[in-house]
Order: structure tokens, then sequence, then C-alpha cells
């Protein structure tokens, strides 16, 4: 080789090492960097290692349901008496056997009369009417009457009732209800005994008497009464309360 030949080599020999100690240079301050930097995580949508957030379970409040209800009906009452309503006359009061209250059984027997107002205003009764037993001949009757508030099952009230019209004056039709009962109970066991075929009524405050048949069905010859006609007599009652509040 010649000496050019031989510098040339010498030379690129020395700067294949220089850039040899360059690049490990290079290598080792980037080493020294990397490991001197502390590491950053990287941010993620999901987080490593968690459980999906758990919904509170709550249970359902129930709603309370309002569904509309009929009113409650309120039970009958009888007609309030009003100021000035003038006492009832026997010329404008129509009185009849009322089968449905009336009976016998274990020595006893009860008659009921039903009131009707066939006048043309409302009028009232308070207290106890007069009653008068009478043969089919319109003949008196031994009648022994007393007056009570004792029922078989309490007692009546002693109050002011009044009484409204029918809306005919010539008779209150069957179909329309009682306004009033007069109720008197007896034995039929203990003699004398005496029969009513019909009884004669004076209601309180009247002078006027209404006759009321008691020879009904199953009574063709009247009503059978002993203790020589002896009868308790309750005050006349409304029909709610003879009735009880299932009238309509």
């Amino acid at each position: 080789m010649s000496a050019p030949d031989q510098r040339f080599f010498a030379g690129a020999s020395q700067r294949m090492a220089r850039y040899g100690l360059l690049v490990a240079s290079a290598l080792t301050a980037t080493l020294v960097s990397c490991t001197s930097s502390p590491l950053v995580p990287t941010a993620s949508n999901a987080p490593l290692n968690t459980q999906p957030p758990i919904a509170p379970s709550i249970a359902p409040t129930a709603t309370p349901t309002i569904s509309p209800t009929a009113p409650p009906t309120p039970s009958p009452t009888a007609p309030i008496v009003t100021a000035g309503e003038l006492t009832c006359t026997g010329s404008q009061l129509q009185i009849a056997f009322w089968p449905a209250l009336s009976g016998g059984g274990a020595g006893s027997v009860a008659v009921s009369l039903a009131i009707w107002n066939r006048g043309t205003r409302p009028c009232r009764i308070h207290g106890w009417a007069t009653l008068q037993f009478l043969n089919p001949a319109g003949g008196l009757v031994s009648t022994r009457w007393v007056e009570t508030t004792a029922t078989f099952g309490g007692r009546a009230r002693l109050e002011a009732i009044s009484l409204l019209p029918c809306g005919e004056s010539n008779g209150c039709p069957s179909g329309v209800a009682p306004a009033a009962f007069i109720n008197f109970f007896g034995d039929d066991v203990i003699e004398p005994c005496v029969t009513a075929a019909r009884v004669r009524v004076l209601t309180p405050g009247t002078s006027i008497p209404v006759v009321a048949n008691l020879s009904v069905q199953g009574y063709t010859d009247g009503q059978v009464f002993c203790s020589d006609g002896k009868i308790s007599v309750l005050p006349v009652q409304s029909a709610v309360e003879a009735l009880g509040p299932t009238l309509s």
C-alpha cells in the first residue's frame, strides 16, 4: 500500500472511532434521562381493576289509587216540625189498620194503626192518642188503656211529628207511605176478653175522632183483647221510628 493510501485509511479509522464515541455518548445520555424521569400513566377510558358502579335498588313506592266512591246514603229522617205548624185535626187524617206491624204471639197481641195526612198543609202530632174499642154496631166495648213509652225492644220517643200531606184530599192512595203510626198492645190469655171490631181514635189536640176497622183478613170478627180490654198505648211515632231507617 502506498503512503497516501495508508494516510487515508488511518484518517477514516479515526473518524469512525470519533463517530462511535459520539453515538455511545448520546445513547448514554438518553438512558440517563429516561431513568431519572418519572413514569406518567397514560389515561384510559376504563380504569383497571375497578368494578362498574352498581345502581342502587330502590323499591318503587306504591302510589295510592283514589277511586271515586258513592257518598253514603243518609238514613231517612222524619220531617221536622216547623214554627207555626198547626196541630192535625181529625178531619184531615186518614187512619187504617197496618198489618205489617200487627200480630200476636206468646200471649200478647199488638196492633198498629197507620196515619196519613190528606190535608193541604203539613200538620203536627205530639203525644198519645185516646182509643175506644167498638163492636160491629158501633157500640162501646170495654177499653182500659194506659200511656207508656216501653216497647218490647226498648223505648219509644215522645216527640212532635210533622205529617206531610199525601196530596189527595179525598183519600191517600194505598201506595203512599204512612206519615205516622199509633201502636198499642195487650194480652189475649187473661179473662175476661173482649172483641173489638173497630177502634175510635182521638189524636192529641183534636176533638174529631177517626174510626178504623179492625175486622180485617184473618180477624173477621175483630181483634181480641183480654184483661177486660186493657191495652198499653205508645205515643204517636214517626214512620221512620216505627219502621226503622230502611224506610224509603
